[in-house]
């Protein structure tokens, strides 16, 4: 029967070296390949080397741009709005809103006498501030036309607006600006003609469904829509198969 005790000892060996391939072993200093002396790495640039911009007029460098003017613009709405009121039209002047459009290309401004809201052009404020004023001028006049007319149907640019016009302070003011911004040219492929005079319209776009010769509604019936001078297409575009 064995004797409990302590157990023998086993003699150490020596642990097992692997052989070193010959991409293991590190070159010797100066060769290709060689790790470089201490302190080269993850040291910096001199300071100015790195995120500077080119110089001006390089194709790379990007010039300096100004905000472009948008959205609500609270100073101009006060102002059209004192216009307003001192012309009688204290409900518009109440409820109007003057808005920068960078959408506007071509137009100067525009006016909506639904929501009566005036949207201009941001290009305006690069011109002239007479001009901003002078076209805000312009379009609360049609503003003002609309209410005075009820709901009446009036020309766009008729007579009640150049009233309007005249009682805001620009009289004589034209139709349509001269002043320098981009042109378009838009081929109108839609042809309409009254019945009933046969006044023909020429359209980009076609009319909406209900929409009556306005000479001859103002002459026949004051001015209100009557279905029997309503426009008839004549020519449209042709659609591909």
């Amino acid at each position: 029967m064995a004797a409990y005790g302590k157990l023998p000892t086993l003699p150490r060996r020596a642990p097992a070296r692997l052989p070193c391939r010959p991409s293991d072993t590190l070159p010797p200093p100066g060769t290709p390949g060689a790790h470089p002396p201490p302190g080269t790495l993850g040291t910096l640039p001199p300071p100015g080397t790195l995120g500077t911009l080119p110089p001006p007029g390089t194709p790379s460098a990007l010039p300096p741009s100004e905000p472009a003017l948008a959205g609500p613009d609270p100073c101009l709405a006060s102002i059209a709005a004192t216009w307003l009121a001192h012309a009688g039209a204290t409900p518009v002047a109440q409820r109007l809103s003057v808005i920068w459009n960078p959408r506007l290309q071509t137009t100067a401004g525009t006016a909506c006498a639904r929501t009566s809201v005036i949207e201009l052009n941001p290009r305006l404020d690069a011109i002239s501030h007479s001009q901003v004023l002078r076209t805000l001028r312009h379009e609360a006049a049609h503003l003002l036309a609309h209410w005075r007319a009820g709901r009446r149907r009036i020309k766009v640019h008729g007579p009640e607006w150049r009233q309007a016009c005249a009682d805001l302070g620009i009289p004589g003011e034209p139709a349509c600006h001269d002043l320098p911004l981009p042109r378009r040219k838009v081929t109108r492929k839609y042809t309409y003609q009254c019945p009933a005079c046969c006044f023909v319209a020429h359209r980009v776009r076609p009319f909406s469904r209900y929409t009556a010769c306005y000479r001859c509604c103002q002459r026949h019936n004051n001015g209100r829509y009557d279905h029997r001078f309503r426009f008839v297409l004549t020519s449209e575009p042709v659609r591909p198969a």
